[in-house]
């Protein structure tokens, strides 16, 4: 067993006398998060389209504060004229708190991104340090746990910006386990506010963690709760108490933003994760890439995300643990390792479509599948679940020799199988600057003091089958904050009502139109206030300036 600290386990105590960080700065240096993300943008922090739009609506939020109340919350300027644009996809209101405070201290838009995307994997890192440490774990596996839920392969493989604050998880499931193992109600509330902080803080996340915590909680009634009167005490008379009300408050001010963001919705395709992506490496791993290049084709569309495997060696260090740990027959141990094997097999496909039971659950039982189709996210809170059974078990393995071999090659595998290719984000990150400085430039040239908004048209030069228009569409999003001018095009998760998305109608003016009108504005309007800028590779150009129009 692991032995107790003797002092008291406050925050300032592990992080100030003990060594936790040796972990993190291992991994940002083998993922070369600082040294290349920090100094040079055209190798930009996560892909070249998810993560800038991510950017312009941080940047976003920012000028709505700077510019209260004359700026409208929800109203970004892209996807003009529909006034909810940042409804679409998540609207960072709370995320971007650290982003707006860099902005504040002086630091441009894209350093400030590089340091709140940094900040985002150091808050992950630290919670679930101090989650694993207050669950008497020794700092090496402590170390290594909050490594796999921070900075492990599957992680770094998506690199999704805003997945990355996800600090209240951690926090959340330990206090549901202090409340599993006392039946004192005060923990339940404590894990109920952090749940709605965690919400706040990443939409999509708290609905993950909310589903997590009812995976367990069926879990241990199944297994373990024997009177539905202890029950009903518990967690219904406890939960809905006066008492409650102040924790109460972060998940409902969650659901309320969470149901704004449900208006609007349609039909996708569901982005679960393939039996084989545990066993198939994200694509810039140095260690594991060629699994991936010979095994990616299995894995179908969105391969590069649907890649999970967490390395070789963590996988079969799971195996030897989970096989000859004594914690086998702690009831919390079961609960953290059943809880990952239920999500996993609950999130995973299972027909030919790509749907997982979750999917097919939703589609049928709730109707409105398209706030949570991308399962594959749930790596992105169960992983802590995965982490603390693996340093749970270890922890608890009864030969001293044994626990010492393992806690070993644990914290060398976590680094070592997240070691990221050195040259990776230099042959696959396009330039940061290079459409934006194209796009920006266009519109300063040709924008007259009429034009109420501009759009970007893409000629054939532009494949839209593989996205070249998009590093084009948000940089048209960023051009629109810097020079004040709205655009039509836009790019989020859903697409705004009358039909204009990021697909083939990028090419056609008739359809920007027809968008145009279905939000009111008239042929007269259309003709005199929209800006159209047509694209072709490297160069954009205005072919009605010559015209009568916005003279």
């Amino acid at each position: 067993m692991a032995t107790p600290l003797r002092r008291k386990r406050t925050f300032f105590v592990l992080m100030g006398r003990e060594w936790p960080f040796l972990f993190f700065i291992l991994g940002m240096y083998f993922s070369h998060i600082v040294w290349r993300w920090g100094c040079d943008f055209s190798i930009f922090p996560g892909d070249n389209i998810d993560s800038r739009y991510q950017m312009a609506c941080l940047e976003y939020n920012y000028i709505f504060w700077k510019k209260f109340p004359n700026v409208s919350l929800f109203n970004a300027p892209y996807f003009y004229p529909f006034d909810s644009s940042l409804l679409l996809s998540d609207s960072f209101l709370f995320t971007s708190i650290p982003y707006i405070i860099f902005r504040i201290m002086g630091i441009n838009m894209e350093y400030s991104f590089s340091f709140w995307l940094i900040l985002g994997i150091f808050s992950k890192y630290v919670t679930a340090y101090y989650v694993l440490r207050k669950s008497f774990m020794p700092p090496w596996l402590s170390g290594a746990g909050a490594f796999l839920f921070a900075l492990s392969l599957p992680i770094l493989g998506m690199l999704d910006p805003k997945t990355l604050y996800l600090f209240a998880t951690p926090l959340t499931l330990y206090y549901f386990q202090m409340f599993i193992s006392s039946m004192n109600v005060k923990y339940l509330r404590i894990s109920v506010m952090w749940l709605g902080v965690q919400g706040l803080f990443f939409i999509q996340g708290g609905y993950m963690l909310a589903f997590c915590l009812m995976i367990m909680f069926m879990l241990y009634f199944l297994l373990y709760v024997r009177s539905v009167s202890i029950l009903w005490k518990s967690y219904i008379v406890g939960i809905f108490s006066l008492r409650s009300i102040p924790y109460l408050l972060p998940l409902s001010l969650y659901v309320i933003i969470a149901i704004l963001h449900t208006r609007y919705t349609y039909n996708r395709e569901p982005i679960s994760l393939h039996v084989l992506s545990y066993f198939i490496s994200a694509p810039q791993s140095l260690i594991y890439h060629n699994i991936y290049a010979y095994f990616a084709h299995l894995l179908g569309p969105y391969a590069y995300i649907r890649a999970q495997m967490i390395g070789l060696i963590t996988l079969f260090l799971f195996l030897l643990v989970a096989l000859n740990s004594s914690a086998r027959k702690n009831v919390i141990w079961k609960l953290f390792f059943y809880s990952f094997l239920a999500i996993t097999l609950l999130t995973t496909s299972i027909n030919s479509k790509g749907q997982s039971m979750h999917d097919i659950f939703f589609k049928y039982f709730i109707g409105n599948d398209n706030a949570m189709n991308s399962t594959y996210r749930f790596t992105m809170v169960s992983i802590f679940l995965f982490a603390f059974a693996m340093v749970y078990g270890i922890a608890n393995i009864q030969e001293l020799q044994w626990r010492k071999a393992i806690g070993f090659l644990l914290g060398i595998g976590v680094v070592v199988e997240s070691w990221i290719i050195p040259n990776y984000y230099n042959s696959y990150k396009i330039g940061y600057f290079e459409q934006k400085v194209i796009v920006s430039e266009a519109v300063r040239r040709y924008k007259k003091s009429c034009h109420k908004a501009f759009v970007l048209i893409f000629d054939e030069s532009i494949s839209i089958e593989k996205g070249e228009h998009l590093p084009y569409t948000t940089a048209a999003i960023l051009t629109a904050l810097e020079v004040g001018l709205p655009t039509v095009n836009g790019y989020s998760t859903f697409c705004p009502p009358g039909g204009y998305c990021y697909g083939p109608e990028v090419r056609d003016s008739m359809a920007v139109a027809n968008y145009l009108k279905y939000h009111g504005l008239s042929d007269n309007e259309i003709r005199e206030q929209i800006l159209y800028l047509y694209v072709s590779k490297n160069s954009i150009i205005n072919r009605v300036q010559q015209s009568t129009y916005c003279r």
